[in-house]
């Protein structure tokens, strides 16, 4: 089950937890020799049953975005001036990558599955492919 964690205050107890899951992220260094380690800003099209119950429906949290961590990878989003965040463990990725999906918009989805039974769906506009594909290619390559 998705855990959302509320990190709009950087409380250092809430970002501990989280890192149990995720890893802690990488050091600055390392960020720029990868350039970077977050994803695109991309829309929520799918998303577990906790994020729905917890929020109602995927357009009020509009945005969100991927960061890698040490040992897997945090969702981002916003809801209203909020900031939230999903850990995910490295171990636990099932499926991660686009999925082939013909649109008359040319925009890119890419899916997300966990061993929990958790299933994200994000858009990324057609600009932001050649971006989120490096990110994919780093995280993929970091396993």
């Amino acid at each position: 089950m998705a855990k959302i964690f509320h990190i709009s205050y950087r409380d250092k107890d809430i970002l501990e937890e989280m890192y149990t899951v995720s890893g802690r992220p990488y050091g600055l260094l390392s960020r720029l020799k990868r350039g970077g380690t977050g994803s695109p800003r991309g829309v929520f099209e799918k998303a577990p049953d906790t994020v729905i119950k917890k929020f109602g429906e995927l357009q009020s949290l509009r945005y969100c975005s991927l960061n890698e961590m040490k040992e897997g990878l945090l969702i981002y989003f916003n809801r209203r001036h909020e900031v939230f965040a999903i850990p995910v463990n490295r171990k636990d990725i099932l499926k991660f990558d686009w999925i082939d999906v013909k649109n008359k918009s040319n925009d890119h989805l890419l899916e997300l599955r966990t061993r929990s039974d958790e299933h994200y769906i994000i858009r990324f506009n057609q600009g932001y492919a050649k971006a989120v594909n490096r990110f994919l290619a780093h995280f993929s390559n970091s396993s």
